[in-house]
């Protein structure tokens, strides 16, 4: 499955994205919508 993270706090957004990676999604991370 894929997800889109928009999140402004660059380390929020980090921690979110290597969470959902390591339990098998596919992660694109933007820093503004």
């Amino acid at each position: 499955m894929k997800i889109l993270i928009v999140e402004d706090e660059k380390k929020t957004g980090e921690y979110l994205t290597k969470g959902l990676t390591e339990a098998g999604f596919v992660v694109d991370l933007a820093d503004n919508g």
